[in-house]
């Protein structure tokens, strides 16, 4: 939904993926060769105690150095999802997967 330019060449971006509850809202942080340097859920309406985990550090430091494909391991990728709420795994996987696209498509990621 928005795009920053980093002072060092990156970039962080938010994303609104569709999740269990709604809208999952993310924050990716994406350095200059395409490589995910953070992530974080920044608003949601998923479950307590179950999709609500996606703001737990357990959860998000996964994508930290992940780049080109992003998935859960339940469709091919490295990201473990969290207990009962694949559905909001997939949400915030598919929110990094958006930022490294748009990423890769304009000008970064060479």
């Amino acid at each position: 939904t928005a795009v920053y330019q980093a002072d060092n060449g990156g970039y962080v971006l938010t994303t609104e993926p569709g999740g269990f509850g709604g809208a999952v809202k993310t924050m990716v942080g994406i350095d200059a060769d395409g490589v995910i340097t953070g992530l974080r859920v920044t608003g949601h309406s998923e479950t307590p105690g179950l999709g609500a985990k996606s703001t737990e550090p357990e959860f998000y430091e996964q994508f930290a150095g992940k780049s080109g494909s992003v998935a859960v391991t339940k469709d091919g990728g490295e990201i473990v999802p969290i207990t009962s709420s694949t559905i909001t795994s997939r949400a915030v996987c598919a929110g990094a997967q958006e930022a490294l696209d748009w990423v890769a498509a304009n000008g970064g990621a060479n």
